[in-house]
């Protein structure tokens, strides 16, 4: 018979994959600029959602961190499980690979300052094959199986990939062309992008010191009245 914490842990694994959704990317509010102090715990959770058969458990959230030893326990039980069980076992593992390369690739982006990315965000359902009527929370209603899944999580994987590497060319060409540029760091950068384009959008938004520092280390005689 299954100890309490075997039972326990494939309780828990059908819950994720039967009405588990996974949240990846700016899913979290910060004070900071986007993408400055990102952690993997801060881009990755998964929300248990009721649905009309069952309500137990609805709304629970499991964090990055609670995922990762979740698998740890599993990994060391599936052995005794039945085909199913280690199949499910499998399909878990390979999701949440997924997730934490989709969501550590988003991170990179945001640090890069890639506009699109900022405040990007991806909501899937972690789903066993069948249908799952929801009734909590809004998400796209369609039987998806296992392997279409794992494919769409490989594919956003790779197209974000490609659009870090290209962004990075960007950067660096931008950085090569227009010299002043190296005198900022990327968050340095964001911050007067945001900063500027409230100015120019609005001439009576004030100017911050931060903003006057920043800029007097292009040009030591920068002021207000320059910039309006």
């Amino acid at each position: 018979s299954l100890s309490s914490v075997e039972t326990s842990s494939f309780y828990q694994l059908d819950l994720i994959i039967s009405r588990g959704v996974f949240h990846i990317g700016c899913i979290q509010t910060k004070d900071s600029l986007p993408g400055e102090e990102y952690t993997m715990d801060d881009c990755i959770k998964v929300e248990i959602v009721e649905n009309v058969e069952e309500r137990a458990a609805a709304g629970k959230v499991y964090s990055l961190s609670d995922l990762q030893d979740l698998q740890s326990k599993l990994m060391l039980i599936s052995g005794q499980s039945s085909k199913s069980g280690k199949n499910d076992v499998e399909y878990f593992v390979e999701v949440l690979d997924r997730a934490v390369r989709l969501a550590s690739v988003f991170i990179d982006l945001a640090k890069a300052g890639h506009d699109k990315y900022l405040k990007w965000k991806n909501t899937f359902r972690c789903q066993k094959q069948g249908s799952l009527r929801l009734s909590s929370l809004e998400v796209e209603d369609k039987s998806s199986d296992q392997h279409e899944v794992l494919q769409s999580l490989e594919q956003s994987v790779g197209e974000m990939t490609l659009s870090l590497d290209g962004w990075i060319n960007t950067v660096q060409q931008h950085r090569s062309q227009y010299y002043y540029l190296n005198y900022f760091t990327t968050p340095q950068l964001l911050l007067l992008r945001r900063e500027l384009g409230k100015i120019v959008s609005n001439y009576r938004y004030p100017v911050s010191n931060q903003v006057l520092s920043l800029l007097g280390s292009v040009d030591p005689k920068c002021t207000t009245e320059k910039l309006k």
